[in-house]
């Protein structure tokens, strides 16, 4: 109720924004849940494969240094596989960040993932998982020591999620097609909404001005809303009272006036009388005071009457 109190404007405009805040915040709420829960989804998983592959080692890197190795090892773990440790993958490096051995590593992903790490400055030892942006591609990262002996040399695992970044971005993508679809379609029922509700609105408003007017006609309208039909009733019912009590008015002053009029004339003949000299003054007098004080219990019986 406040937040329809506070919106001015026609009727339409406030069923429109009132709609159209409550759509907005309710899909802010869906999708900032739907964001949260992917990224701590995304996040957990990553780090999780990535923890899995530091505690393997890739087995032994030298034994079954291959993802089918890996897998195995985990699942004899007891650990459940998932896309994250299938897309798993590494290289070796040395602490120039330079790449040693043969890998089968596409030699960009190599290079854009030693590159930020030399630019962030990073230390080439990453025993945590950690998140980085490499040449618009999203990766998570982990190293390990393979070597400790010279030369000493690094395994950098990785997993490349940058299509589930854009997956997600694709779903909040439609949630937002979804939302100017929804809102268009709100539009348009809050358009048929608000001439379904001013139409029978606009006349009560009218039924209630003529009565205003002194137009007590009952309001030939009927209303299939309940809600508009009691408020029709009960103008009638208002105006049917209004009705009868001017009519009870205008009797009642007729009345009066009638009443009023007879001792009056009577008054302005004695005095006349009493005027010219065609009267005796002292029954003229008397006939005087006798209307007079008819007046006056006429006076009194209007100031008593219920208005």
């Amino acid at each position: 109720m406040k937040l329809l109190n506070s919106i001015r404007g026609n009727l339409r405009a406030s069923i429109l924004t009132t709609f159209s805040v409550l759509l907005f915040f309710s899909f802010a709420l869906v999708g900032v849940a739907f964001n949260f829960a992917a990224n701590q989804y995304i996040q957990s998983s990553a780090r999780g494969a990535l923890v899995d592959a530091m505690d393997a080692h890739w087995v032994g890197l030298h034994v079954d240094a291959t993802v089918e190795g890996f897998i195995n090892h985990v699942i004899a773990r007891g650990n459940s596989i998932n896309f994250f440790h299938r897309n798993l993958r590494h290289f070796d490096i040395n602490p120039e960040f330079e790449l040693t051995g043969v890998t089968a590593v596409p030699y960009t992903v190599v290079h854009d993932i030693t590159s930020t790490l030399l630019e962030e400055n990073a230390d080439i030892y990453i025993p945590e998982p950690r998140r980085i942006r490499a040449n618009g591609n999203i990766y998570y990262v982990a190293t390990r020591r393979a070597m400790v002996t010279p030369p000493v040399v690094y395994t950098v695992y990785y997993i490349d999620i940058t299509d589930l970044q854009r997956f997600t971005a694709g779903i909040n993508l439609r949630l937002l097609s979804l939302v100017a679809i929804i809102w268009f379609a709100t539009m348009l029922v809050s358009t048929v909404l608000a001439s379904a509700l001013a139409k029978p609105l606009k006349n009560l408003s009218q039924f209630a001005a003529q009565i205003g007017q002194g137009n007590f006609e009952p309001n030939p309208v009927t209303f299939d809303n309940e809600e508009f039909e009691e408020l029709n009733q009960s103008l009638n019912h208002t105006a049917k009272q209004l009705a009868r009590y001017d009519n009870d008015q205008k009797t009642f002053f007729q009345n009066v006036s009638h009443e009023l009029r007879t001792p009056l004339m009577s008054i302005k003949s004695y005095a006349e009388g009493i005027k010219y000299g065609v009267m005796d003054s002292t029954m003229a007098a008397e006939t005087i005071l006798e209307c007079t004080q008819r007046l006056t219990e006429m006076v009194g019986d209007i100031h008593m009457y219920p208005v």
